[in-house]
């Protein structure tokens, strides 16, 4: 049965369709009213897939803000500890545009994705310092306060920029001269591109500072009031020529012992390299690092460094964009922190990434608290760019887990959009910022967030998980999650917890003996998510484009004391996959409707969870053994079909093998809330102390089973 299977998914994934398409036509062109407006039923999607739009935030994950008539970009951001998000770029002052004059712009956002009223005028502050201000860093001080860097024009000059807004917006006048500070450092033109605080509170400016003849690294150190800190370099500044050649400071850490790090690139001839400058905490070059203090690293013929972090272990990654073979590329190196090249990322300590031939161009780079790396920026797609993501893991390699392979492309607006500048909020959801046109012959702010990590309890074999199910009676779907926070997100929009009684079931956190891991897939071209305990099968769907997401726990492939047979039901029309532990519901559902529901096997074996939410479950289980786990991880040999059979209607049985393991269902949950939702406490699940996790309750849990008549039309 199985490849009659997979061709069926073949056929999904290229058309994006399950079963028959008429239906599901019929089911996604239904409009339901939700306050205060009304939100169509595009696709049955889960809400919470690593990489994809976070549906709270925004409009379906995005949202865009217009400054004024012209060019309105988003530079910068940061996360605020109560999750507003403050985007700082640049705006056409006046009535100009944005190639004669510019104005500082900053927006705070709400958690949400709407603008906060009392900030500024209505969410927006525009500041106007010179001809040109172009604001390019933002940080944010412990009290609240605003810090803001960019590039002054006036008289023929630029000036590093320094301005520091309060918390609702007005800039603070007990900072330099009326709440901005101005520094020249050299003879000529002097560019702020990034900022840093250190943990005493000082500022310290990374950018570009012009010498007579050539452009340099440049570094300011100001005060908490603004003055320049004269104890940093010569008088509060250092520049640093990389030999008779121009180079551009872009980006700038600060390391815990006070160390300074700044990144950009330096051309030579034709060419364009990475370098990082480490400087000791007084401004001077620490020749412990790299050469003389200097690294300098050769990825594509011509290389732009746009993005700087500092792992926790103290590595350094950077990220930019290469051309390899005349094309822009995602390009991420990543550096020991003596300056040495870390061969353990890449094969040569950095990676390239293209996204389908297409040009990519990289301008951000944040570590989520796994150590996995995220990078944003911009894929020419036609004559168009999108928003762009790719998040890789340790060694370099995509993660095949986030969006698609790897990689996640939006498009925002009506025409081009990159994205300028990424940031994790506490949770790890990721904010992306930048630009998108707007369709009426200018640029917006834009920012669109992305779904992080998807947790999942496991680990412990001793502890137990709930198999958590909710139905979403608007687009008629079962969603299976074993993630609180994931279940806590969709029954906030109004699914139905159906987890408790015949429904619910629980598994082992960690793998004990005689238990396989039920992995999860999902599929990006549909939404699709599949579950499985066939690790061939597994393997298979990855080829096909499946993006492997996680274990959902452990489940017993024979029954051990307490265990009971979780059965799976397979819908004809719809694809989907259903699983209960009552053999009676099963029969039930099958003799009401015998053309649509049919026995598909068994799941495994897992613990019940009762109507009250109780779970009865040894507090121990056997270590699993070498060979177990040897024989679990051992290719499998499918006998090869010898009659056709309907496409993605496996045999009955009541054994667990290799022929219907395909048969371990999977499902999805539109990202639409239901007009209605059902009844419910308003309780959310929570950890139990055995390591199991209690479900929110829901009094219409069980009556699902009373009435059956939704079951057809799933």
């Amino acid at each position: 049965m199985f490849w009659n299977w997979l061709q069926g998914l073949k056929h999904r994934l290229t058309r994006g369709t399950r079963g028959d398409s008429r239906r599901r036509a019929s089911r996604r062109n239904r409009t339901h009213c939700i306050p205060p407006g009304c939100i169509e039923n595009l696709e049955d999607r889960m809400l919470l897939s690593s990489g994809g739009l976070d549906p709270t935030f925004g409009t379906g994950g995005t949202t865009l803000t217009t400054f004024s008539l012209g060019n309105d970009t988003a530079e910068a951001s940061a996360v605020q500890p109560n999750g507003q998000i403050v985007v700082v770029g640049i705006t056409p002052g006046g009535t100009g545009n944005v190639a004669t004059s510019a104005d500082f712009a900053l927006a705070r956002y709400n958690a949400n994705g709407t603008l906060d009223a009392s900030f500024g005028t209505n969410g927006k502050v525009a500041t106007s310092f010179g001809t040109m201000s172009d604001a390019y860093s933002v940080a944010l001080q412990s009290d609240g306060k605003i810090v803001v860097v960019g590039t002054v024009s006036n008289g023929g000059f630029s000036y590093f920029t320094v301005a520091r807004y309060t918390t609702n917006g007005s800039l603070d006048t007990t900072f330099g001269t009326g709440g901005v500070v101005f520094s020249q450092l050299g003879v000529g033109n002097s560019q702020a591109t990034s900022v840093f605080l250190q943990a005493d509170g000082k500022i310290v400016v990374g950018g570009t500072d012009f010498n007579g003849e050539f452009d340099a690294f440049a570094l300011a150190r100001y005060n908490t009031n603004g003055t320049l800190d004269t104890t940093f370099g010569s008088g509060g500044s250092v520049t640093t020529l990389l030999g008779a050649a121009n180079s551009f400071g872009t980006r700038i850490k600060v390391q815990p012992n006070q160390n300074i790090l700044l990144g950009g690139e330096m051309q030579s001839g034709s060419f364009q390299y990475f370098v990082v400058v480490r400087y000791q905490a007084d401004g001077s070059v620490d020749g412990s690092f790299g050469n003389g203090g200097i690294v300098v690293t050769s990825v594509g013929t011509t290389d732009t460094l746009s993005g700087m972090v500092v792992q926790p272990n103290g590595d350094i990654a950077i990220a930019g964009t290469a051309v390899v073979g005349g094309v822009n590329n995602f390009a991420v190196v990543r550096y020991l922190s003596n300056g040495a090249l870390d061969g353990s990322f890449g094969g040569n300590g950095f990676v390239t990434t293209s996204f389908g031939g297409n040009a990519a161009e990289a301008n951000s780079i944040q570590v989520q608290t796994n150590n996995k790396i995220v990078v944003g920026g911009s894929v020419s797609a036609g004559t168009t760019s999108n928003f762009a993501l790719a998040r890789y893991n340790l060694d370099g390699s995509l993660d095949t887990t986030f969006g698609a392979r790897g990689q996640v492309t939006t498009a925002l607006g009506t025409g081009n959009s990159q994205i300028l500048d990424i940031r994790l909020q506490p949770d790890g959801n990721i904010v992306a910022v930048g630009a998108a046109d707007n369709g009426f012959n200018g640029v917006d702010f834009a920012l669109a967030r992305y779904i992080g990590p998807v947790t999942f309890p496991g680990g412990d074999p001793n502890t137990v998980e709930v198999f958590m199910r909710a139905y979403n009676p608007n687009a008629e779907f079962h969603f299976f999650t074993t993630s609180v926070n994931e279940f806590n997100a969709v029954i906030n929009l109004g699914y139905t917890n159906e987890t408790k009684g015949v429904a619910g079931f629980a598994v082992r956190a960690g793998q004990a003996s005689g238990t396989v891991p039920i992995y999860r897939l999902y599929n990006p071209t549909d939404g699709q998510h599949y579950y499985t305990t066939s690790l061939n099968e597994r393997t298979t769907l990855e080829g096909l484009g499946w993006n492997y997401e996680a274990n959902e726990g452990y489940i017993y492939t024979t029954q051990t004391p307490d265990t009971t047979k979780i059965y799976t039901l397979y819908n004809n029309i719809s694809g989907e996959h259903l699983y209960t532990q009552s053999q009676a519901t099963m029969e039930t559902i099958i003799a009401q409707f015998p053309t649509v529901w049919s026995q598909a096997g068994t799941l495994g074996y897992g613990y019940p969870v009762s109507p009250t939410g109780d779970i009865t479950a040894p507090s121990t289980a056997p270590t699993i053994t070498a060979t177990e786990l040897a024989a679990q991880s051992a290719p499998e040999v499918l006998a090869p079909e010898t009659a056709a059979a309907p496409v993605a209607t496996p045999a009955p049985s009541n054994a667990v093998n290799v022929a219907n393991s395909v048969t371990s269902g999977g499902s999805n949950a539109s990202t639409a809330a239901p007009p209605e939702p059902a009844t419910s406490s308003g309780s959310t699940p929570t950890a139990n102390g055995d390591g199991s996790a209690t479900p929110a309750d829901n009094t219409a849990t069980d009556a699902v089973f009373s009435n059956l008549s939704w079951l057809e039309n799933a």
